[in-house]
């Protein structure tokens, strides 16, 4: 459920970059006012029918895992797509300059 939803959030939202940051500052506040006062956790958690406060923020905290590791699979994605451009590029010019030397 989290890793879907975590990749349907960033298909949809979070493709500009300064989304995802704040996204993440966001995100990292949430957990520490959660951490910080365990009582309201614990009535969050139990509004969400998760029962302890506890489990809850390990849940959050997993879909943030999930969340951190679609991002990086996405920069990865997008940085072997830069550099094949580059190779494709450089492979061309190298090409041309070759030809003009034989004229």
């Amino acid at each position: 459920g989290g890793f879907l939803t975590s990749l349907a959030t960033y298909l949809l939202y979070f493709r500009a970059q300064i989304i995802v940051r704040v996204s993440i500052v966001t995100f990292f506040l949430i957990l520490v006012v959660l951490v910080l006062y365990p009582e309201l956790t614990t009535k969050i958690a139990k509004i969400a029918g998760v029962g302890r406060g506890t489990d809850l923020v390990l849940y959050i905290f997993s879909c943030g895992v999930i969340f951190s590791g679609i991002l990086l699979a996405s920069k990865i994605k997008n940085q072997e797509e830069k550099i094949t451009q580059l190779i494709r590029e450089l492979a061309i010019r190298e090409a041309i300059g070759k030809d003009n030397e034989k004229i």
